[in-house]
């Protein structure tokens, strides 16, 4: 049953996703009219959406401009990613679930892509097979506070490796 918490979840997913990706770039203007027609909602539970979002660091609502996607600020991106090195030592030490065979299977593909993207490098790629790397460590920490604190401060680190990718290949 797809009720209107999983609808919310899912759009919250896309958009976010689509922040991380950088299909909405730092400071594009995210327009809620285009997109609770897209989605096919109404604007009150996108604006939930939208509210989840900034909480998250993602996007700002500003007053009579809407909600800008966030400026990727490379000095905290590195603070929070500093965390996340301790968080990941955390997991570790937190007695994670065994993975499932479609983990498994998932890491495989992951792996598949990633042999495939170091032969073609693809910014996007890249982006899209760290997402699904990080989906499959969460699937595997049973702590709930430390599974959402992780997915948290991976969303809001996830966008600078667009920018820093570059500068590696120069």
């Amino acid at each position: 049953m797809n009720g209107p918490r999983q609808r919310a979840k899912q759009i919250y997913e896309e958009l976010r996703g689509r922040i991380c990706l950088l299909d909405y770039e730092p400071g594009a203007i995210i327009k809620e009219r285009e997109l609770a027609n897209e989605f096919g909602v109404s604007r009150t539970p996108l604006r939930r959406v939208l509210q989840k979002l900034e909480s998250d660091g993602l996007v700002l609502s500003r007053q009579g401009h809407g909600t800008v996607v966030t400026e990727i600020d490379l000095q905290a991106q590195k603070d929070i990613y500093l965390v996340r090195m301790k968080l990941a030592e955390i997991i570790g030490a937190s007695q994670p679930d065994d993975p499932t065979p479609e983990t498994l299977h998932s890491l495989d593909e992951l792996a598949d892509r990633c042999r495939s993207a170091m032969v073609n490098p693809n910014p996007r790629e890249f982006g899209e097979i760290n997402i699904g790397l990080h989906s499959q460590i969460q699937s595997v920490i049973r702590n709930q506070p430390l599974r959402e604190t992780s997915d948290r401060l991976f969303y809001q680190t996830s966008r600078m490796w667009f920018r820093l990718l570059p500068l590696m290949y120069l």
